[in-house]
């Protein structure tokens, strides 16, 4: 099963420190894939939720390309991100996306099946089972290492 920390949180959200780029890697120095949220403006590539707090340069997406999950915050960011093979996905409250790499990324309101990522299932409002599905991306990934 596929790990995925949420903006580089493994034990909880953590707003001051995470889609910080020494955040991310801790995650996964601890052997977790990364979803972050990218933004492109004419003042270069950034992180951030809301919106952009964290500037980065290219190099950062491009070292850790086989673990990042990059969420794009802007149509620039999505274009830039597919231009440079990264598994990326848009979306706001979509129940399913396909990301660049042909997963489905599921909303937790959604159902899962063997070829979908359970996005935040502690938010999920009806039973998963989570044992079926591709992936797991949780503010809670350490909580699914073991199962």
């Amino acid at each position: 099963m596929l790990l995925i920390a949420h903006r580089g949180n493994i034990n909880g959200p953590n707003k001051e420190l995470e889609n910080t780029p020494s955040y991310i890697d801790e995650a996964i120095c601890d052997g977790y894939e990364v979803e972050i949220d990218v933004w492109l403006n004419e003042d270069g590539l950034w992180l951030g939720h809301d919106h952009p707090d964290h500037k980065i340069d290219e190099s950062f997406l491009t070292q850790r390309k086989n673990v990042l999950w990059c969420h794009a915050k802007n149509l620039a960011a999505l274009v830039f991100l597919l231009s440079k093979n990264m598994n990326t996905f848009s979306h706001d409250d979509d129940p399913y996306v396909l990301t660049s790499r042909g997963y489905i990324w599921a909303h937790f309101r959604s159902p899962v099946t063997e070829d979908t990522i359970a996005v935040m299932p502690e938010w999920a409002t009806h039973k998963q089972d989570l044992r079926v599905c591709k992936g797991v991306c949780s503010d809670f990934i350490r909580s699914f290492r073991d199962t």
